[in-house]
């Protein structure tokens, strides 16, 4: 499996390096048909080479399948924001790809509906509620076994 890191040369926050690591730490399976994880602080990746649609200025990450299945990071404050950003963005790959259309109709009609969610902006729909609770556990569990 190949996957693109690109353009986190231009910040300061978080070394090539220590995405690496957390990115190791992500199943293997749940990145499978990611192409590229893209830091975009300009939009400009997003502008050219992403479907045609508004941009959210305020978003700070994206998840987009085209042209390929990619991930768009555009702003994080820290660390521990950037891999919740991660996280969450990879949740939606693993929510649109890697989980079953039979256990994406539970989650919506059955577990969404009746977990507490982890965040205020999980609540807006079944596909932010699974990529966050994907990126609060992911990093819950990483940090029991000291894994970032």
């Amino acid at each position: 499996m190949s996957l693109l890191i690109k353009g986190f040369s231009k910040q300061e926050v978080i070394e090539i390096d220590e995405i690496a690591r957390i990115v190791k730490r992500i199943p293997r399976k749940h990145l499978l048909g990611l192409t590229a994880i893209v830091f975009d602080p300009s939009y400009v990746y997003q502008r050219s080479y992403v479907e045609y649609k508004p941009i959210n200025y305020r978003a700070a990450g994206i998840y987009a399948k085209s042209p390929l299945d990619h991930i768009l990071i555009h702003k994080f404050k820290d660390k521990s924001d950037f891999t919740h950003i991660l996280l969450h963005e990879v949740g939606h790959h693993v929510y649109t790809n890697i989980i079953t259309p039979k256990q994406r109709k539970l989650w919506v009609t059955k577990i969404y509906p009746s977990i507490v969610m982890p965040s205020e902006y999980a609540k807006k729909n079944a596909s932010e509620g699974f990529s966050e609770c994907y990126a609060f556990k992911t990093k819950e569990i990483s940090l029991l076994l000291g894994n970032l």
